[in-house]
């Protein structure tokens, strides 16, 4: 049997994990004591400061997940030159124990991401859904037993969370916070990137600025 074979994963969703350097001490202590106030689900807090990134004490901060963005769009996804991508807002997430997030969508922005300030293999992990209307092998109709599941069969896609990871996602795509486990609280930066340029061709009547 001829064992020389390729299985190309077209139409994939393009989920990027990275590692920040360290959060400083100053950092942190300044993310712990901002002001928090309760969501509106009732499940942990939120930042009352929407825009934590435009503050001077994480100006450093700022700059480096604007790199990784671009490392992840230019270099990763191949988005050309034209486009320019810039974080819309940002809020840090205070999980206390058996605090979690139901699963929902960031709308109005392109890409979202979250870096994990204090957190552990307990805290809860960030748990991805499958689009609905979207199979990417096997159809819904069939519950096929598989081996083991990996990009082509899996519904569900689950990162552990680690202290200074970055995870960078279509804001369409789904995803929830499991439940905090642990007796820590949990701390985690999340923001959204828009972009600005001009997209389209004047001949297929489909140009776009945005500034």
């Amino acid at each position: 049997m001829d064992n020389n074979y390729t299985i190309v994963p077209i139409f994939a969703t393009p989920l990027y994990e990275s590692f920040i350097r360290p959060i400083t001490e100053e950092e942190k202590q300044f993310i712990v004591n901002l002001e928090y106030k309760e969501m509106l689900s009732g499940n942990g807090l939120i930042s009352s400061n929407t825009y934590v990134l435009e503050l001077p004490q994480l100006s450093s901060l700022k700059e480096e997940l604007i790199s990784k963005v671009y490392q992840y769009t230019r270099d990763g996804i191949g988005i050309s030159n034209n486009s320019e991508f810039y974080i819309i807002n940002s809020w840090v997430v205070k999980h206390n124990p058996n605090d979690f997030a139901a699963s929902h969508q960031h709308r109005n922005s392109i890409f979202s991401g979250c870096v994990y300030i204090d957190v552990d293999s307990t805290t809860g992990a960030i748990h991805f859904y499958k689009p609905p209307n979207f199979f990417n092998c096997l159809p819904p109709t069939i519950n096929i037993d598989v081996d083991r599941y990996n990009i082509f069969t899996a519904a569900t896609w689950q990162i552990i969370p680690e202290n200074n990871k970055l995870v960078l996602f279509p804001s369409h795509l789904s995803h929830a916070v499991l439940k905090n486990k642990s007796d820590k609280i949990r701390y985690s930066l999340a923001f959204n990137v828009f972009v600005r340029g001009t997209f389209g061709t004047e001949d297929n009547l489909d140009i776009l600025t945005l500034k």
